[in-house]
């Protein structure tokens, strides 16, 4: 209960600091309600709309005070402090706003007049400068000059047609002097030039006279040379023909040549393999001889002293192959008739002859009984 009777003494403290009341305010905007701005109420239209204006920074003043007081109070305080605010400044903010954009209106309208008024100056003030700029003149630290004629930024911009006319006539008047002399000036430099020009094509005429005479003796110097030339180059032909057959002949013989060697190597791998050899990455190989390939190409007669060497160690080791074959044979038989003696032998032990069948039984004839009583 205290505590509601704090926030509502609060309330009422923070809304008492507003300096105006509804009715006031309401009463106060009447005054302004209807003004309506022209070109006739323009500065009493800023008057009205500065009170207006001072009316509600007040209100909004006093609406920050208000709000600082009441964070410390709670959010709910400074919304509703907020609210009443705004319904304040709303009594005031329509009319402020109206005057307001007329006051922008009009102030717009005499800044565009304002920004008309000085472009049609500045292209007055252009046009008088291209004019003086036409006639030659050239901008300098202070001014625009001509020889000796003169005129400063600041004048081109305040004096008035006439006065600018007749400085624009000296200067137009030294434009063409100037035009003048410049065209004299060219007229005799030109007529100079045109003088060389005419001496300078006699030398030239010369020249050239004198460089056909040269090119004449070197077109004949060049059909000497040209003639010796060919010469040189029929004997440098026929001489690279010559060359030519020779070494195609060369090419011929060698290729005879490989393709010769490469029948005999064929012929003598096919004598090797007959023997029995085989070809390996090192060469040629039959049992314990070995040929390196380069013996492949070795001269036809020691070639076949070579061949003749290797076929009679090939049929030594051969016989000796076949004779081991025959010895291992021989060996094989002879364990074979020995094993199979001593098996008759081992058959003949376990099986008993007539002769001593017969004497076994003999024996048992013999022998005698016991008496029976």
């Amino acid at each position: 209960m205290q505590e509601q009777e704090t926030k509502e003494m609060l309330e009422v403290q923070v809304l008492s600091k507003f300096d105006v009341t509804k009715n006031e305010l309401t009463e106060f905007i009447g005054h302004y309600t209807n003004l309506l701005v022209t070109e006739e109420t323009y500065e009493e239209a800023k008057k009205a709309r500065m009170v207006i204006r001072e009316k509600r920074y007040l209100i909004q003043n006093q609406q920050a005070i208000n709000d600082k007081a009441r964070i410390e109070w709670n959010k709910r305080a400074m919304s509703e402090n907020k609210a009443k605010a705004e319904e304040l400044i709303g009594i005031l903010l329509p009319t402020e706003e109206v005057i307001d954009a007329g006051i922008k209106e009009i102030e717009a309208k005499k800044e565009a007049e304002r920004l008309q008024r000085e472009a049609e100056k500045k292209a007055i003030i252009d046009d008088r400068i291209k004019k003086i700029t036409d006639t030659g003149a050239s901008l300098g630290p202070i001014g625009y000059t001509l020889d000796d004629q003169f005129i400063a930024p600041e004048e081109i911009e305040t004096m008035s047609d006439r006065s600018f006319n007749a400085v624009l006539g000296h200067f137009v008047f030294r434009a063409e002097t100037i035009a003048k002399a410049k065209a004299e000036e060219e007229a005799r430099i030109k007529a100079e030039e045109e003088a060389k020009e005419k001496a300078r094509q006699e030398e030239e005429r010369k020249f050239k006279a004198d460089q056909e005479a040269l090119a004449k003796q070197k077109v004949e110097q060049d059909a000497r040379e040209a003639a010796f030339k060919a010469q040189q180059e029929a004997k440098e032909k026929e001489e690279a023909d010559r060359l030519a057959k020779i070494k195609q002949e060369e090419e011929r013989i060698a290729s005879e040549k490989e393709a010769l060697r490469l029948q005999t190597i064929r012929q003598r791998e096919k004598s090797l393999f007959s023997l029995g050899f085989s070809k390996t990455a090192d060469g040629y190989r039959f049992n314990t001889i070995h040929l390196y390939p380069e013996r492949m190409e070795d001269p036809a007669e020691k070639w076949e002293t070579l061949l003749s060497e290797v076929e009679a160690r090939v049929q030594t080791i051969k016989d000796k192959i076949e004779e081991d074959k025959r010895k291992e044979a021989e060996a094989a038989e002879q364990k074979a008739k020995a094993e199979a003696e001593e098996e008759a032998r081992r058959k003949a032990a376990l099986v008993p002859d007539k002769e001593r069948i017969l004497k076994w039984a003999a024996e048992l004839l013999a022998m005698t009984g016991p008496d029976l009583i």
